[in-house]
């Protein structure tokens, strides 16, 4: 009777290490394949970044998200230095907001009276203060500084989630508070 139970035993034994080790070498594979599946995507990557940029950032955009973009575009374009262009993703009338909106990225604000247009070398504020303020733009962190000729900067930080710019927070020249604006389409 003791010699079935070891007999038993051993048997189990035997199976969970034959268990164990398939478990382990199938653990390996994987790993291995997730490793050459990285470097693979990784040597993508660094060529299509020198062949062909704008692609480059569109993709990055779908994988990784807006706030990873926004690095990556910074570097790639050279936003470190102050830029007449203003950044592709900024162009555009905003429709101003005193409080943030819990909107998805399709939204249209039903009007655009009080608004800001971005454009390249310039800011043009409506309603209630009509004003155009000359600018070059360059990159603080996340944020985007308009810089004015020997005045303070207009400190534009672009708000996205996943992979869509959703707002804007901008704070303009003589204002208290940010507002936050939407495009207008």
């Amino acid at each position: 009777m003791v010699s079935f139970n070891i007999a038993r035993s051993s048997r189990r034994f035997r199976f969970n290490a034959g268990l164990g080790l398939l478990s382990l070498l199938l653990f390996g594979a994987y790993v291995l394949a997730l490793t050459q599946i990285q470097r693979s995507t990784e040597e993508t990557y660094a060529k299509l970044r020198t062949s062909d940029p704008d692609r480059y950032l569109s993709q990055i955009r779908k994988a990784e998200g807006f706030r990873v973009y926004l690095q990556k575009f910074r570097e790639l374009k050279g936003y470190e230095r102050p830029q007449r262009l203003a950044p592709p993703f900024l162009i555009g009338r905003w429709a101003l907001h005193d409080k943030p909106m819990r909107v998805d990225d399709a939204y249209v604000p039903p009007t655009c009276l009080d608004d800001v247009v971005i454009q390249d070398g310039e800011i043009r504020t409506g309603r209630p203060k009509h004003a155009a303020y000359t600018v070059r733009y360059v990159f603080n962190g996340t944020r985007v500084l308009a810089l004015r000729e020997g005045q303070v900067p207009i400190v534009i930080v672009p708000i996205g989630y996943g992979v869509h710019i959703n707002h804007i927070e901008i704070t303009l020249p003589d204002a208290d508070a940010p507002r936050y604006g939407y495009m207008c389409k």
